[in-house]
C-alpha cells in the first residue's frame, strides 16, 4: 500500500459515523493508478478546440467520492437545493 492509500485508509477508519468498517474495506482501490487525461477533439468547432476527459475510475479517491455522493443523495436536508426553486416574476 502506497503513502497516499495508507493516509486515505487512516482518515477512513477515523470516520466511523459514516461508513463501516466493511464499506471501508471494499472503498479502498486495490490497485490504484493515477487519473488519465485523454483529448476530444470537436472537429465540428472552427480551428478544433480540445475537450478534456479525465479518467478517474482507478484513482484512489473514485469509491470513496461515488460512495459519498450516494451518501449525501439520500440524506434528508432542511433547505430546498438551488436546482428545484423556481424564480418568479414580480410586476410592479
Amino acid at each position: 500500500m502506497n503513502k497516499d492509500c495508507k493516509i486515505i485508509w487512516e482518515t477512513l477508519q477515523k470516520s466511523n459515523l459514516i461508513f463501516t468498517k466493511n464499506q471501508i474495506r471494499h472503498l479502498i482501490q486495490k490497485n490504484p493508478t493515477p487519473p488519465k487525461l485523454n483529448a476530444h477533439l470537436k472537429i465540428h468547432k472552427p480551428n478544433n478546440p480540445i475537450r478534456p476527459v479525465v479518467n478517474n475510475r482507478n484513482a484512489p479517491t473514485y469509491k470513496i467520492a461515488k460512495k459519498t455522493k450516494q451518501y449525501l443523495e439520500t440524506t434528508p436536508t432542511t433547505r430546498k437545493p438551488i436546482q428545484h426553486t423556481k424564480l418568479r416574476k414580480f410586476s410592479a
